[in-house]
């Protein structure tokens, strides 16, 4: 990937974001929660880190697909003004990154909450995280990679 987010709670990988650059100027994301993870805001704290980061390095248009059933990833896709075509049990979604509402695309922000309701900060690749929830770190490919 061009692009990988993760998220870790409780000393582990639970949330990732994959971007993929497919063309000048384009990319192809992937999100994934564990189950028993999701509804905490990890998902949308590594979509608006993922479409800040990508615009920063000039990608200009985001897409993705999901299930017509997965209302999560479509309400943050709705939040960042994206265009949505169905196709059978399938949604593609197209994200304008020069369109999205400035609160999406603000870098650093939509970091999780801890449960007390206080920012959390980012994750520290060597050190667990016990129950706070992390911010999203960038791996070694994404630092490596050069503006599209």
């Amino acid at each position: 990937p061009d692009l990988l987010l993760e998220l870790v709670e409780e000393g582990a990988v639970r949330a990732v974001l994959e971007a993929h650059v497919t063309a000048p100027g384009h990319a192809e994301l992937a999100l994934s929660v564990e189950d028993r993870f999701q509804r905490r805001g990890l998902g949308r704290a590594l979509f608006e880190e993922g479409l800040a980061v990508l615009a920063a390095r000039g990608v200009r248009t985001a897409d993705l697909c999901c299930l017509r059933e997965n209302a999560a990833l479509l309400g943050l896709a709705r939040g960042a003004g994206a265009r949505l075509r169905g196709d059978g049990g399938e949604v593609h979604v197209a994200i304008d990154l020069g369109r999205v509402p400035g609160e999406a695309r603000a870098p650093g922000r939509g970091r999780p909450a801890e449960r007390g309701g206080e920012p959390a900060g980012a994750a520290d690749a060597t050190a667990p995280s016990g129950d706070r929830a992390a911010g999203p770190r960038q791996t070694a490919c994404a630092a490596d990679s050069k503006p599209v």
